[in-house]
């Protein structure tokens, strides 16, 4: 069945693969304007970690551009699986990664690294198979997660505009950036032309 022939409101085709629902581009679902913006922009944030691995863990940088690709066509398994994908979700460890790694010489961050994404992936299949981890979410306070993600993005923003920081590398770069997503996301006008056009 395609996505053609889906009544309204009905659940998404699929193929049935064991306890999954694999679904294929323009089979299954079609193609949307907003989902491929949306990607653009994620292939960006993806690339952003280059200079990171780079700087931190020494790597080359086809080394690091063959990493964030690999995390990319990953993160594409979520929602031909089924599964929901939120990218970003670990963004907020990042400064705290950054940290942990940054206490190990440099030849050995890299396995260091491994490890604790290892650990963090097992730990994270023990939460969903016991089904703990709505529990885990719900035990953690709301003020907690949100101090975390506050912090990211302030630990964010002092990386770029700190002295010696990117800002001084790319200052027309990150302003007219910072410009474009004040614009679409705190401008009245732009709400405006979301409102008399679909194209926006």
């Amino acid at each position: 069945m395609k996505w053609k022939n889906r009544a309204y409101g009905e659940e998404s085709p699929y193929i049935p693969l064991g306890p999954f629902k694999l679904r294929l581009p323009f089979i299954h679902y079609r193609f949307e304007w907003p989902d491929y913006v949306q990607g653009l922009l994620m292939c960006a944030v993806d690339l952003a970690a280059i200079p990171l691995l780079i700087e931190l863990l020494g790597m080359p940088f086809e080394a690091a551009l063959a990493v964030v690709m690999l995390n990319g066509l990953f993160y594409l398994t979520h929602h031909l699986l089924g599964d929901p994908v939120i990218p970003g979700w670990i963004t907020p460890a990042i400064p705290l990664i950054m940290v942990y790694v940054s206490q190990f010489p440099e030849d050995e961050r890299v396995h260091a690294l491994i490890a604790f994404q290892l650990t963090l992936g097992l730990f994270s299949v023990f939460l969903g198979v016991t089904g703990l981890a709505s529990k885990v979410v719900n035990l953690v306070p709301s003020a907690i997660k949100a101090g975390v993600i506050m912090g990211a993005g302030i630990a964010a923003v002092i990386s770029i505009f700190q002295v010696g920081g990117r800002f001084e590398s790319f200052p027309w770069t990150i302003s007219i950036a910072v410009g474009i997503a004040f614009y679409l996301i705190f401008s009245r006008h732009f709400q405006v032309l979301k409102q008399k056009n679909k194209v926006w």
